[in-house]
């Protein structure tokens, strides 16, 4: 879940939670439901989404406890009320560092990501605007993702 407030009085709420298998000791895939609420600039502007994100984790040991973890994660989303029309799909790739202080516990360190993303957003009824962005970042460094492990097989 991550919630910011800027002094523009702009509030980003979003909410994201993973389910996943380890498919070997070193492999990971998972899925999450996306749900995100951006209220802007005006009392009457908000935007209402939802997706889903797909991934996929590789985890290289540095210790016992401690590995670097990379790869690939797909997320779509769309809007969930009618005033404003878009569709999002990204494409990223993203390294990290996991520790793993016990057998059930995971706390993983985002390192920054690269990101593909097509939008295509509805103007009017008659327009359509579509816009392609490649961005490499560091602003998602620091985001801490922690990690309950139910069952545990060969890892």
């Amino acid at each position: 879940m991550y919630t910011a407030t800027n002094s523009q009085t702009r509030t980003i709420f979003g909410l994201q939670p993973s389910i996943g298998f380890f498919s070997s000791s070193q492999d990971a895939l998972g899925i999450s439901p996306v749900l995100s609420i951006n209220s802007g600039l005006s009392s009457t502007y908000a935007r209402h989404s939802g997706g889903v994100s797909l991934f996929y984790r590789r985890y290289v040991s540095i210790t016992d406890k401690l590995f670097f973890q990379f790869g690939p994660s797909m997320v779509y989303l769309t809007n969930l009320s009618d005033e404003y029309k878009f569709n999002d799909l990204s494409l990223r790739f993203s390294p990290g560092m996991t520790y793993r202080p016990t057998l059930r516990w995971m706390f993983d360190l985002s390192l920054g990501s690269l990101d593909y993303r097509l939008v295509n957003t509805a103007i009017s009824t008659t327009s359509k605007n579509t816009t392609r962005q490649l961005t490499a970042n560091v602003s998602n460094s620091g985001f801490v993702t922690v990690a309950y492990i139910f069952t545990r097989k060969n890892q």
